[in-house]
């Protein structure tokens, strides 16, 4: 059986798919849904023409406040395009979005319960 003859195989990207693929980005990249129905569906092949459709799509997760998923990204894209500063700079953005967002969340928690040695003081003295 050729490859050609193969269903499983996709077909190899034609001249313009990754101009196609950063047009979907840039339009669709603005609302979450948009993106993440953009990066569900990438074609890696069309992506890994242009380390652009990479960088554009990190920078619009981050937009919309999404660090895990610009991380994802960023991660394949630097997978294809491993020497790209650019890239590596969006990466550890994500990154410490997403260690900021949990130390955050992490600190909220803390602050809605009562430390458990001032109540042990509490009921010595009281």
């Amino acid at each position: 059986m050729k490859d050609s003859d193969d269903p499983s195989t996709r077909p190899p990207a034609g001249d313009n798919a990754g101009a196609e693929a950063l047009s979907n980005v840039r339009e669709q990249g603005g609302s979450l849904a948009g993106l993440r129905t953009v990066w569900e569906s990438h074609r890696r092949d069309a992506w890994a023409e242009d380390v652009a459709i990479y960088r554009q799509a990190v920078g619009s997760a981050l937009k919309l406040g999404e660090a895990f998923l610009s991380y994802d990204i960023a991660r394949e894209g630097l997978g294809v395009f491993a020497g790209d500063v650019r890239l590596l700079q969006l990466q550890a953005l994500a990154l410490a979005s997403s260690v900021g967002a949990f130390i955050q969340k992490s600190l909220c928690v803390r602050a809605r319960k009562p430390l458990a040695s001032s109540h042990a003081r509490t009921r010595i003295s009281g």
